[in-house]
């Protein structure tokens, strides 16, 4: 619950004028969250869909769509490198 700043009155967290006085509320602030967990898996397992995630949380949910960014683009990477990595050591070690 918030408070009007005019007039005192509880108000929703989501009131855009206060039914008290008429105050308007320029603040509102839209309906962030983290990202939970299973939103991380998928954008650990398939980053493409991490990537569409971010693109659907974008305007909505900034931080959740900022931490599915960040994970989908470290696995992609991850996926890539990988088996680059491994393919050297692996020649390293049989050479």
């Amino acid at each position: 619950m918030k408070k009007c700043p005019s007039c005192g009155k509880d108000l929703d967290d989501m009131a855009a004028i206060c039914v008290g006085c008429g105050h308007a509320f320029s603040d509102i602030k839209p309906n962030d969250r983290k990202a939970n967990a299973g939103e991380i898996i998928i954008a650990i397992l398939f980053p493409i869909i991490g990537a569409i995630l971010y693109y659907v949380y974008k305007k909505d949910k900034p931080t959740a769509a900022k931490t599915l960014n960040l994970v989908s683009v470290i696995a992609f990477l991850a996926y890539i490198l990988l088996p680059i990595l491994g393919g050297i050591i692996l020649g390293v070690i049989s050479a």
